[in-house]
Parts: structure tokens; C-alpha cells; sequence
């Protein structure tokens, strides 16, 4: 590795959610100390720097061509290989979208099993996903010399276009996994990345596995997102928590994380029997809920709790329609990270169904009940949360004592009941959860991440 030459890197980030976490500004200058000339390509106020070897470009977004969308369909649904290991995830999927498109699951039955593990056909469908046309705006970029591009979400349809780019030119690609899920339920993309970056060896596995990565294609750095948690700066009083949101103090806290409407649409009917529960002293203290939404998830839903003074909704960011077309609703920006972590740290619980709050819940050692039930509504099973305790990433957090997953309302009030008197309870299991999910929780996996990045770059 020649250190003393320098090197030219494309940084493709798609969501302003959590960019921070992962690339800012002392991280940019970092690879720019290592003789890397960086062109950040981004939402146009995610950094500013006066770096001279910092370049930054708006990025374009990407409406996929009807063309393109029949590719990924073939490729992910019709020909799927799903009898590869870690396939729990896709198979649900596929079975929820065969339901929902009756001659596309004919199809899947008439031919596609049966070519499933055909290579002829997958590497046809590769080529034509690798070769599909390309806007010329998006082109201009790699009239630039390269050297490498690194992908901070390469699962996003509006980055395609820059992976076809990158394979095109034969510039060398590396990509950071950003969540526990994204190796083992989301569609494949247009090329295989030359080198991957993700949290743990769980993550490491389902790549070789369900990915076809080799063992040394695949790195482990822990989570970059969850650096900020070692050793947290600013974490805000418990007075001041309840001040802020006019919490009594005699009241336990009771947080409840939702996920996406995709993940489950019963969560006002879960929020329902707390609010309940706690109306008619079900539960062994008095208690307060707060219900933060998930960055996908749209208030209206959650509108009918906020002027019940047993409840407090808290949201994340600022509304922005900018990547509507991708499900965000809201906008993050790191103080919200920090906002986050403060509540849970000053909740005496987590309710969540599988969120990654659940991890974050460990970390900081707050108990964690999973709804593993619809409330009170009768869902059929492509809508019932139920099926995401089936997800292959979901069976690890399964395994080990640490979280308790709750199958009605009866067990709900119960775990509800057990934690407030004795928050201790699992905690060897939360500890457990925690190594699992984070490799090292150090502080440094940003840094790590950073390293395997000038790794690449120079030695490619």
C-alpha cells in the first residue's frame, strides 16, 4: 500500500436519515488525511467543508424504468433461489407478493422454481440488470477519474445507477451494510459489491451464505450509527426529561418505538390496550406512555393520542417529502439520535415490535417487550406482525433471553408488569444481545469502518 499516492474517492450516501452516523465531516477529513481526494455525492445541505480535497455534489435521484422493475421482479421474485440458507426472509415476502399478484405466482410455479438455481438464467438476468440504460446526468459524475466508490446504502433503487456506472468503468466498489436486515430481505442489486462492510458475524454469514461473498470480501466493524453511545456526552437528566415533556415523576415511563406501516398497521390498536391498561390501573404503577414514530411512519395514525394526557408522542426529526417516494416522512439530523438515545435512557421500558430499537434498548440496558401480536384486529398473515419474528435476522435476538416477546394482551400487561417491578429481570440477556448484535461497542466503529475504506482504496 503506497500511502504517498493519492487517491480519488466517490462517497454515494442517498438518505440525508442518519447520515451523520456515518459520514460527516471529521470522518471525510479523516480519509482526506490519508491522501484521498473524496467527492461526496449527497442531499445538498448534509456537510459543508472548506477541505480543498473535498468535493461535494447534489445527488440525483432515480425513477426506475417499467423495463428495469420487470428485471428486478424476474431476478428477485419469478427465479428466486429460495432454498439458500437464510432465505426465511424472502420466502415471506414472496409468498405476501405472490398473494398480491395472482399471475406473476403462476408464472413463479409454471417456470420460475424450476430455473430457480438455473446460472444460466441468473447470470442472463444479471447482464441485463448490470447493462440497463443510464440517465445522462448521472453519467457526467464518472467523467471524473475514480478510484473507488464507497456505497453508504447500496440497498436503495436511486443508487443503481452509480453501482452500473462503477462496474462499467471497472472502478473497484465498497459497500457499508447499514441495518441487520438489508443482507437477507431486500431485492438484489444491479452487481455484486467488491467488498462489504457490516456490523457482526452474523451479518458476515448470511453474506457468504445468502449472498455468495467470500470470506474475505466481507468485513465486520460493528455499528459506526452506535458510536455516539460510548461514552454519550450529552445525556439529559431525568428531571429535565420529564420537564420537557411534562412528565409527573411519580409516573414510570413507558416508551413505545413503532416501526413502518409495512412492518405492521395494528400499532394504534397496540397503543390502545397500554393506554387502557394503564387508564384502569392494570399495571402495578402509574405510568406515562411516550410514543415516538419511526422516521417511515406518518403521524395521522397516531393524531387520535395527542391530547390523551396519558400519552406523548414524540417525532422524529422534521416532516420532509424529500425522499417521499422511498417512505420517509420525517428527517433526521444527529441531535435527534442523541434525542433518542435520551429517551430511552430516561424510559423505564421498550415496546417496539422488531425494531432495531430493541438493540438500542439493550445497549442501554432499558428492558424490551416485542408485540408479537395484532391487538385486537384479525389480520391476515401478510399483515400481521407475526411474520417478522419468522425473518432469518430476527432469529438471533430469539435465541437469547434478553427480550421478551409478548403473543397477546394478556402476556403484554404481565411482561408490562414484571419490568417495572423488577427492571433487572434479563438483564444477562440484554448484555447477550448486545454482543451479538454490536461485535465492539467501543466507540470506534466508524474508525475501523474509515480504515477498511483506505484499506481498499490503495490496495485495489
Amino acid at each position: 500500500m503506497n500511502a504517498d499516492e493519492n487517491k480519488k474517492l466517490l462517497i454515494v450516501l442517498p438518505y440525508g436519515i442518519g447520515w451523520k452516523s456515518i459520514i460527516n465531516e471529521q470522518n471525510l477529513t479523516y480519509l482526506s488525511n490519508h491522501n484521498i481526494t473524496i467527492t461526496f455525492l449527497s442531499e445538498s445541505d448534509s456537510i459543508k467543508s472548506s477541505n480543498s480535497n473535498i468535493f461535494f455534489q447534489n445527488f440525483l435521484k432515480y425513477k426506475r424504468s417499467k423495463f428495469e422493475v420487470i428485471i428486478g421482479i424476474l431476478r428477485n421474485y419469478i427465479f428466486v433461489n429460495e432454498d439458500r440458507k437464510y432465505s426465511e426472509s424472502i420466502k415471506i415476502k414472496n409468498s405476501i407478493y405472490g398473494e398480491q399478484h395472482k399471475i406473476l405466482r403462476i408464472f413463479r410455479l409454471l417456470f420460475g422454481k424450476k430455473l430457480s438455481k438455473n446460472n444460466f438464467v441468473h447470470k442472463t438476468l444479471s447482464w441485463i440488470d448490470l447493462n440497463i440504460s443510464i440517465p445522462k446526468d448521472h453519467s457526467k459524475i464518472f467523467k471524473k477519474h475514480f478510484d473507488a466508490v464507497f456505497f453508504a446504502y447500496p440497498f436503495s433503487f436511486h443508487v443503481y445507477p452509480f453501482i452500473r456506472l462503477a462496474k462499467k468503468h471497472n472502478i473497484p466498489t465498497i459497500a457499508y451494510v447499514p441495518s441487520w436486515d438489508n443482507i437477507t430481505s431486500k431485492w438484489g442489486i444491479p452487481a455484486k459489491i467488491d467488498r462489504l462492510l457490516v456490523w457482526n458475524q452474523n451479518m458476515k454469514n448470511e453474506a457468504i451464505e445468502f449472498l455468495n461473498y467470500d470470506e474475505d470480501e466481507v468485513m465486520i466493524c460493528g455499528i459506526p450509527q452506535y458510536d455516539m453511545y460510548y461514552n454519550m456526552q450529552n445525556i439529559t437528566s431525568n428531571e429535565k426529561f420529564r420537564s420537557y415533556y411534562n412528565i409527573d415523576d411519580d409516573k414510570k415511563i413507558i416508551l413505545y418505538a413503532t416501526g413502518t406501516q409495512e412492518l405492521t398497521d395494528a400499532e394504534p390498536h397496540i397503543i390502545d390496550l397500554i393506554v387502557n391498561a394503564i387508564e384502569k390501573n392494570k399495571l402495578n404503577h402509574p405510568c406515562h406512555l411516550l410514543v415516538r414514530l419511526h422516521p417511515r411512519r406518518s403521524i395521522d395514525a397516531f393524531l387520535k393520542f395527542k391530547n390523551n394526557s396519558y400519552v406523548t408522542l414524540q417525532t422524529p426529526g422534521r416532516l420532509s417529502t424529500e425522499f417521499s417516494d422511498s417512505g420517509y416522512k420525517w428527517k433526521a439530523e444527529i441531535e435527534d439520535y442523541e434525542l433518542l438515545a435520551n429517551t430511552i435512557i430516561n424510559s423505564d421500558l421498550t415496546v417496539t415490535v422488531t425494531s432495531t430499537v430493541t438493540i438500542e434498548s439493550c445497549i442501554f440496558d432499558t428492558p424490551v417487550i416485542n408485540v408479537g401480536f395484532d391487538g385486537n384486529q384479525n389480520f391476515p398473515y401478510s399483515r400481521s406482525v407475526k411474520r417478522h419474528f419468522e425473518y432469518s435476522h430476527y432469529h438471533n435476538i430469539s435465541l437469547l433471553d434478553g427480550v421478551q416477546k409478548a403473543n397477546n394482551e394478556n402476556e403484554l400487561i404481565a411482561f408490562l408488569n414484571i419490568y417495572l417491578d423488577s427492571p433487572d429481570t434479563d438483564r444477562m440477556g440484554r448484555n447477550a444481545v448486545v454482543d451479538n448484535q454490536c461485535y465492539i461497542l467501543d466507540g470506534n466503529s466508524g474508525k475501523r469502518m474509515l480504515d477498511y475504506i483506505i484499506q481498499f482504496i490503495f490496495e485495489k
